[in-house]
């Protein structure tokens, strides 16, 4: 058998994949390895006689490998900045199993031109009906998902497990918002070590999948570690080949470790004339990527502040509904002549209920008030999410504080001090969103199933810092 990069692989590792999560850390490298190095087909059949003899075999189009390349597609634009969709330009799924399906307008409009094109070539005849149906007859079961309700839902979490480890101190000290923050901050720059806290670093990790970026669409919702189903009913199916090419054709990237999986190729000529022609772009816009990110995305950094202060105003509102008494300190009593009477003498009253947070909308005044101290956490924790990249920091504090008090006053058309502010962190900071990417760095061995994962309380508490060499690129 020929050597290949990782292991020589015999005829029936090649027949026979059976890569699971469940399997022990040798044999998952093992199957990891099989499948990303051979399993997935390169090239498609010979598929026309030419003067009597068989042509020789294609090229199949190149897949989206999102476990070992491409991880933050869709995540970050061109020039690393990281981004969310622009909810405006979500758009219904036309082909899909219910109507609560979205992408990003100019994927949905691909996506039914695409199930145009092999509906007409099962009409043809070029369809094997046999074969697996998902491959044919196509209908999206998942699209675009909100990083905001992952976010939420991630970040309270952590909020429980702050309010699950309390000391007695904490439990005595802690009466307003104020002394809340005085004890969870720093336990938020602990976890930072380990988990982010910030919303754009969030969107890095794998907590939250590609289909936020709204370029995703699931033609079905199988098991991603299971390597056996994906070779008997995806790559050896006798439709795969066209499925793969015709994606291609219509803008689309097969995704290699879940092949029903579509992802818009928007850096491919073919994705850019349909844009232009199906999505009725005027002929005088310019397409680039660039423009095309300007257009459909918003920067992430813009959110950060607001969904951090609202994340610790909801965490400090958790604790009052779940604990909304504290301890006074203990009152011990003494008789006359100095004897200790009651050691246990003490009292409970009601914890003071915090501040409003400001809406999703970013509301630059609703901060203001704890403006530097909030500025200065949010720069500690970037800090410490970035592998404390920053080697000048306290320049990098100067220079923050003197943006904001330049742009106290600009008109109403620019950005605030605030934003302007947060985006001149995000300027340094993503610089390092390779160098030390949470969840980024895939041991060989990973479990990687995109499905809900456990509970991230026991990794709070046991999490340890993974490899900082980069692995993902950007490139579209």
């Amino acid at each position: 058998m020929t050597n290949f990069t990782t292991f020589d692989y015999t005829e029936e590792d090649l027949e026979n994949p059976t890569g699971r999560n469940s399997l022990g850390s040798r044999a998952m490298f093992f199957q990891r390895s099989l499948y990303k190095e051979v399993i997935y087909p390169t090239t498609c059949e010979p598929c026309s006689v030419v003067s009597g003899a068989l042509a020789a075999p294609q090229p199949l189009p190149a897949p989206l490998d999102t476990w070992y390349d491409k991880g933050l597609y869709g995540k970050v634009d061109i020039n690393q900045n990281i981004i969310v969709p622009d909810t405006s330009w979500l758009r219904q799924i036309g082909n899909a199993v219910s109507t609560n399906i979205f992408v990003l307008h100019p994927v949905a409009v691909m996506f039914d031109a695409f199930v145009e094109h092999v509906n007409r070539a099962q009409i043809m005849g070029a369809i094997d009906s046999q074969g697996n149906p998902k491959l044919y007859k196509l209908a999206a079961v998942k699209g675009w998902e909100d990083s905001q309700v992952v976010y939420n839902k991630y970040q309270m979490l952590k909020a429980d497990a702050f309010i699950k480890n309390m000391s007695k101190r904490q439990k005595r000290t802690i009466q307003n918002f104020s002394t809340f923050l005085q004890e969870y901050k720093p336990y938020l720059r602990g976890v930072a070590t380990d988990l982010p806290v910030t919303r754009a670093n969030i969107l890095l990790s794998k907590q939250v999948s590609l289909f936020a970026s709204g370029l995703c669409i699931a033609v079905g919702n199988d098991p991603a570690d299971a390597d056996a189903n994906k070779y008997d009913n995806f790559l050896i199916d006798e439709n795969f080949e066209f499925y793969a090419c015709a994606a291609k054709k219509f803008g689309f990237l097969v995704n290699k470790n879940m092949p029903w999986i579509l992802t818009a190729d928007v850096g491919s000529n073919a994705f850019k004339t349909l844009w232009r022609t199906r999505a009725a772009i005027p002929s005088t816009f310019p397409y680039t990527l660039k423009s095309f990110f300007d257009f459909y995305y918003k920067p992430a950094f813009e959110n950060d502040m607001s969904s951090l202060v609202q994340f610790l105003a909801n965490s400090y509102a958790r604790l009052v509904e779940r604990s909304p008494l504290y301890d006074n300190e203990r009152i011990l009593s003494y008789s006359a002549t100095g004897e200790l009477m009651d050691r246990c003498a003490g009292t409970l009253s009601a914890r003071t209920p915090g501040f409003r947070a400001p809406p999703p909308e970013f509301d630059e005044n609703l901060v203001s008030y704890i403006w530097p101290d909030l500025l200065n956490f949010y720069i500690d924790l970037k800090q410490i999410e970035s592998g404390n990249a920053v080697t000048r920091l306290k320049n990098l504090r100067l220079r923050a504080a003197e943006v904001m008090r330049s742009r106290q006053d600009v008109g109403a058309a620019a950005r605030g001090p605030v934003l302007s502010t947060l985006e001149f962190i995000n300027d340094v900071y993503k610089n390092y969103i390779y160098s030390f990417s949470y969840e980024q760095v895939v041991p060989s061995n990973v479990s990687l199933d995109i499905r809900d994962r456990p509970d991230i309380l026991t990794s709070i508490r046991t999490a340890q810092l993974i490899d900082p060499d980069p692995v993902d690129t950007p490139t579209y």
